[in-house]
């Protein structure tokens, strides 16, 4: 059994091995793996707080809010949009890496639709989310997760066919070195009516988004598609555990939170996407 991987380490920037319940580098400098399956390579000096990434609450909600499928559709498009250019590859090793993979919904569905034909692909994921990657790692543990940071990833260099970067920070240099020759990136970002329905609910004077595409010197961007659609939502649970999900309950004076909470027992709400593709 060949136990190489994708991962380096990063301390040293050597491969790591999987050796029974360990990550180990030829340097020596090792990284058990948890109950849960995954493996921390984020060293302190990257971290800017003692818990950085989302919190547990917060990944919390977005778990139990995206099983419900409201964002199934978001999740097929990046599927279908992945297969389009996947298929251009002519190798049949094809490997995914989900950088900001949070609880692990569309990294799960991805490696979903690449198992029923592409048995040699492998997927991972990456967050620098503790409990986020405790929650993916549960989901899924045919996915190789570890808790990391898109400023200095974890991976050697040309490693990856696609980049997966959901609602995450874009890191155009480590992206470049680790892609493959041919790689390219999948970058969703809000669109501009994103959530108005909700923003509309919790402010007097709602704004549309800015629509920001990466700006980089290193990539061409191929595709830019759209996707907006409604969803209507009659839970009162579902409707926290979206507003939950956003920066908006932690970045909302707590009286409106409270207000917005007790009334509103259904809310309609545009989602609104755009998937940049870059090679």
């Amino acid at each position: 059994m060949n136990n190489n991987t994708t991962y380096k380490c990063p301390v040293c920037n050597k491969q790591l091995v999987k050796k029974g319940n360990s990550y180990c580098c030829s340097q020596r400098h090792t990284y058990d793996i948890a109950k849960e399956g995954y493996v921390n390579l984020l060293l302190a000096n990257q971290m800017k707080s003692k818990d950085p990434g989302d919190s547990k609450e917060m990944m919390t909600a977005r778990n139990s809010f995206l099983k419900k499928g409201y964002f199934e559709q978001l999740s097929d498009k990046i599927n279908s949009v992945m297969w389009q250019f996947m298929n251009a590859k002519v190798d049949d090793k094809f490997v995914v890496f989900d950088a900001g993979c949070g609880e692990g919904y569309y990294t799960d569905r991805v490696y979903n639709s690449l198992a029923k034909t592409k048995e040699m692909s492998s997927v991972w994921g990456m967050d620098i989310s503790k409990e986020a990657v405790k929650i993916a790692s549960k989901r899924n543990k045919s996915i190789s997760y570890c808790v990391g940071s898109i400023y200095h990833l974890p991976l050697l260099d040309h490693s990856v066919d696609c980049i997966l970067n959901v609602f995450a920070p874009f890191k155009e240099e480590e992206f470049l070195r680790v892609l493959k020759q041919d790689g390219f990136i999948l970058k969703v970002t809000p669109g501009a009516q994103h959530l108005m329905g909700l923003k509309k609910a919790l402010y007097d004077n709602p704004y549309l988004n800015d629509e920001e595409i990466p700006q980089v010197d290193s990539f061409k961007m191929i595709e830019s598609i759209s996707l907006r659609y409604e969803i209507d939502l009659d839970s009162s649970e579902d409707i926290v555990n979206l507003l939950k999900m956003t920066p908006y309950f932690w970045n909302t004076n707590i009286n409106k939170i409270n207000e917005f909470v007790q009334h509103t027992t259904r809310l309609e709400t545009e989602l609104d996407f755009v998937i940049t593709v870059l090679k």
